[in-house]
């Protein structure tokens, strides 16, 4: 494992900042996290039914897709250093303010916030700090390795948390508890982050002016390339299966009799386990057995299908319970196989550093979009609708969406193969064309603090008026 880490990230240092990433990338989701294992006891904390908690999730998603149409620009003009650091902080401060009242109105805002922090503010950074980190031929392993590390904290934190709420007689102050602790962690661990991580960026400006034009042209540049829309539109179809995860708790509860206790810890095994074995060898099995990360989410979302299709049709009851957990961890570990892979083509693209910031941003913008209504509409669909109807609806919402993005991954393989070149030439003009306005912008800047004029015909020094 040490040897593949070298290979992905090279040099001690490489490492070291790698480590910081993943940090962050999980510890940030430390409140949102815990609806992977605890989604029914979160509804007790708040004093919530599942549309209001699924509302509260799904308005941070939502915030967290606006906050993504200004991200482009963010992610170009700061370096990831900066992001990250102020990102992981100012989501520890949120968690003290989130776990000291149940106001479902105080709960709105902040929720709001938070995801506007932690989705738009932040998680391009640490895309784009994986991006910067990998080697060029070993993208997918290098957020693969993001993804196990997630994992791996992921588990840590929601363990902890399942361990104090048996602790405090399935009390929600073991989640509360949990939740503090965390934030201790995020504020401690965006210090390090500030003091330590590299200060990096990739624009060829020199002022904040020519910085700022530079960073809204590559984010314009962008937005016209279809083969990131592609790559969004993809990875939403995969993240609208992975929204539908936590719902797998109260389907086992409701449907099969499942105690809460012990449909906690099948969550924590079904998410954040399942998640540390997927993940590391989602870049190898897309290499290897695929062919390229656009054939892997074509084959993986069909086999999501498949896999759906049996849940629906399964039998209900006690006496299924260990069909439907097999069927129902067998689609988590598609769903967690797929996740490292979302913006695997975007390296495999060749995409110039200094808009790879905002290709991740457009990209993020459409991956994570179902957040946005995914939990509100789950939610609703479980309040209003009776047994089993409301999971069925669930799982063929999911078909639906996967079936779209086999549609958009296919569209994808066919650009990336038959339109490559065209594309990296266009790429590599805008690429270009923004160095030089940045350069042309920086050299007017320093012509005027020298007083050399720098209209066309005119070689002489522009005298100062106060002489």
């Amino acid at each position: 494992m040490l040897n593949l880490v070298k290979t992905v990230f090279p040099g001690k240092r490489s490492i070291v900042n790698f480590v910081l990433v993943a940090l962050c990338s999980q510890l940030m989701y430390a409140v949102l996290g815990l609806k992977v294992v605890a989604i029914q006891q979160m509804q007790t904390m708040w004093n919530l039914t599942a549309t209001e908690l699924g509302g509260l999730l799904s308005i941070a998603g939502f915030s967290a897709t606006l906050s993504y149409i200004f991200s482009p620009w963010f992610h170009n003009r700061f370096s990831i250093r900066f992001m990250l650091s102020t990102g992981v902080a100012l989501t520890g401060l949120l968690t003290f303010c989130i776990i000291s009242t149940n106001q479902y109105w105080l709960l709105v805002i902040m929720f709001v916030i938070m995801g506007f922090i932690t989705d738009g503010y932040a998680w391009p950074a640490v895309l784009n700090g994986i991006r910067v980190l990998a080697a060029e031929k070993a993208q997918g392993k290098g957020f693969g390795l993001l993804e196990l590390s997630r994992g791996l904290i992921e588990l840590v934190q929601n363990s902890f948390a399942i361990w104090l709420f048996v602790k405090f007689g399935e009390s929600v102050a073991g989640l509360k508890g949990a939740m503090a602790v965390n934030g201790v962690i995020m504020l401690v661990v965006g210090f390090i982050v500030w003091k330590t991580y590299p200060e990096e960026t990739y624009l060829s400006s020199d002022s904040a002016k020519a910085k700022n034009k530079e960073s809204l042209m590559g984010m314009i540049t962008v937005l016209k390339l279809p083969e990131v829309w592609l790559v969004g539109i993809t990875g939403a179809a995969i993240y609208s299966a992975y929204v539908a995860v936590p719902y797998f708790q109260p389907f086992l509860t409701k449907e099969f009799g499942l105690s809460l206790t012990l449909t906690s810890i099948f969550a924590l095994f079904n998410g954040s386990v399942t998640r540390m074995f997927c993940a590391p060898v989602a870049g190898f099995v897309s290499d290897n057995v695929f062919k390229g990360s656009t054939n892997a989410m074509r084959g993986l979302l069909l086999m999501i299908i498949v896999t759906l299709v049996v849940a629906i049709f399964m039998p209900r009851g006690q006496s299924a319970l260990l069909v439907a957990m097999g069927v129902l961890i067998f689609t988590t570990i598609l769903v967690y196989f797929l996740r490292p892979l979302y913006f695997v083509p975007v390296g495999e693209m060749n995409m110039p550093l200094r808009i790879s910031g905002s290709a991740m941003a457009v990209g993020s913008l459409i991956v994570y979009s179902p957040a946005a209504w995914g939990y509100l509409v789950y939610g609703y669909i479980i309040d209003h609708y009776p047994g089993s109807a409301a999971y069925d609806k669930i799982f063929m919402i999911m078909i639906g969406w996967a079936v779209l993005g086999i549609i958009s991954a296919t569209i994808l393989k066919y650009r990336m193969t038959h339109k490559r070149e065209a594309f990296l030439k266009r790429v590599q003009e805008l690429d270009q064309a923004i160095e030089a306005m940045g350069d042309k912008i920086t050299s007017k800047k320093l012509a005027d603090k020298a007083g050399v004029s720098t209209v066309p015909g005119h070689m002489g020094i522009i005298k100062d008026t106060d002489e």
